[in-house]
This record gives C-alpha cells, structure tokens and sequence, in this order.
C-alpha cells in the first residue's frame, strides 16, 4: 500500500476518532482526551492510536479503561466512516510525548535557574570542554 495513501487514512482516523471522542462521548473520563497519532499496519487491519491526558496518574488509568470500553463503539463509528470491507482492531497506547517534552523543559530551567559552578568543576579535577580541546590540537602541526 502506498505511503500516501496510508497517511490518508491516518488522519482520516485521527480526525473521526478525535470528532466522536469530544462530540458523542458521554463518558466524563473522556474529557480533554486527546488523540495525538495514529499509526495504521500496512495491511490495514489495526491501527495504534496514541492518547494524551493532563491530569493525575489515577485519572489517565481511568481514561484508559474507558477508551477500553468504548473501543467497539469507536470501532463501529470508524466503519461507517472508513468505508472499507474491514475495520481495523484499535489499540490504545499512551502518548508519552507531552510528559516527556514538560520533564526535558523543566531540565532546562533548572539549567537556567542554577548553572554549574566552574570553580567547583575545576576543583574537582574538570577541564572546561573548550580548553582540554583546545590544549590538545595544534592547527600549525598539520601544514607541512
């Protein structure tokens, strides 16, 4: 199948799923449920579609059961709207993108905040990166 056409499908998926999810969805522990990707097999007979939720640890366990529930109604929606002889099997997975993205830029604001002291690196035996590479090569030993 070309790779044209499976992206196609993939945010044909991602847009219908996301659509049912916030319009026909009665289960509050759907609410502010994201599907942030969706990934269909070559063959077309599954689709891992990735969810993000802000919240606690207990309330994305929640959501996650609920997407579990909800995985046939999902599923007899998508048929409907994908038109094909066979709808995929969903599965479910966590997006852990978000949470790694807040953790790195929380890393670089402790960076920010509180930069390493050059003193106490020297003191300890550390180089600064630029002076050992610098002390190591000599631009002149390599014209002859």
């Amino acid at each position: 199948m070309s790779q044209l056409r499976l992206e196609r499908i993939n945010r044909l998926i991602l847009a219908s799923v996301n659509e049912l999810i916030l319009t026909k969805s009665k289960d509050p522990r759907l609410a502010g449920l994201t599907i942030t990707r969706s990934v269909v097999s070559g063959d077309l007979r599954t689709v891992r579609l990735f969810y993000s939720l802000i919240g606690p640890k207990d309330r994305l366990d929640q959501a996650a059961l609920a997407l579990q529930k909800a995985n046939g109604f999902i599923r007899s929606h998508l048929a409907a709207t994908l038109d094909r002889k066979h709808t995929p099997k969903l599965i479910f997975e966590r997006d852990l993108n978000p949470e790694n993205a807040q953790r790195v830029g929380q890393l670089l604001r402790e960076i920010i905040v509180s930069p390493p002291d050059q003193e106490a690196n020297q003191a300890n035996g550390a180089e600064a990166p630029i002076e050992a590479a610098s002390a190591e090569i000599d631009p002149a030993a390599d014209i002859g």
